[in-house]
């Protein structure tokens, strides 16, 4: 499986979504954390019965400014184990994309077994 996560500047004007920023991803551990902040609106998107592809989760968030989504997306990226965000110019957005995660951090992961 290949986890994507993406941050881009929401220009208000031109979009439905609400907030500064858009957000992108395929982990559900991700979304969870970006569904938590206060100013974040997800984006309702309805799977079809038995979809076997790729879900995904889109957010309309707000930030300061696009040093501070950067942060704090790095952050929550960094503490799950994915790559940092780079800055993809021909889409301006960043973007981090990797394979399969076996590092990410679960509640059932068993720790310190014995």
């Amino acid at each position: 499986m290949r986890y994507e996560h993406y941050l881009w500047s929401n220009h208000l004007s031109t979009s439905a979504m609400r907030g500064k920023f858009g957000i992108y991803t395929t982990c559900i551990e991700v979304a969870k954390r970006i569904r938590s902040r206060n100013s974040t609106t997800e984006v309702q998107i309805i799977f079809p019965y038995a979809f076997n592809g790729q879900r995904f989760w889109i957010f309309g968030t707000d930030y300061y400014d696009l040093k501070t989504a950067r942060k704090s997306f790095n952050r929550i990226l960094r503490e799950l184990s994915y790559t940092e965000l780079k800055k993809n110019t021909q889409n301006n957005e960043y973007e981090s994309i990797m394979g399969v995660n076996s590092r990410v951090k679960n509640e059932g992961e068993v720790a310190n077994a014995k």
